[in-house]
């Protein structure tokens, strides 16, 4: 089948297995988002192949497929933060792929879709005030040392 099928059939596929299986074990109190992304981090990575570039295409499109079946299943909410929590803990998805997503018009083309992420959006922000609160704090240090360094 992957000889023929695209990165976002394969994408799609691995998405939606591991989603109905994380809402349907979280109504029976079975495994964890946890335990099953840490035990299937591997195959999670190979689908995502814009680790090092800059536009997180394979990325966004991850957390899309999993927001759109997400939308669909009860407690999808809770599910969908969980699930960007691990990825993130797990140094899988990176601060600019949640960057992307969350600014992604695909991500708010239906009520639904807006709903399910709304538990997410502070993680999100969290984030990405994070990854520019370093940026700015590093330059800022530069800086600091450059004036004491001159002075």
């Amino acid at each position: 089948m992957s000889a023929n099928a695209s990165e976002h059939q394969i994408r799609r596929a691995v998405v939606s297995a591991m989603m109905k299986h994380l809402a349907e074990t979280r109504k029976t109190g079975g495994v964890t988002v946890k335990e099953v992304l840490t035990k299937n981090k591997m195959l999670v990575e190979r689908t995502i192949f814009d680790k090092e570039l800059e536009a997180k295409k394979d990325q966004v499109d991850f957390l899309l497929l999993a927001q759109g079946d997400l939308a669909k299943r009860p407690e999808g909410d809770a599910v969908l933060l969980a699930v960007c929590n691990e990825l993130y803990l797990l140094d899988v998805l990176d601060e600019d792929g949640f960057e992307q997503w969350w600014e992604d018009e695909r991500g708010t083309a239906s009520d639904e879709l807006k709903a399910v992420r709304a538990q997410t959006e502070k993680l999100v922000k969290t984030l990405t005030e994070d990854s520019d609160g370093s940026s700015d704090d590093d330059n800022d240090d530069d800086e600091g040392e450059s004036s004491e360094e001159g002075g």
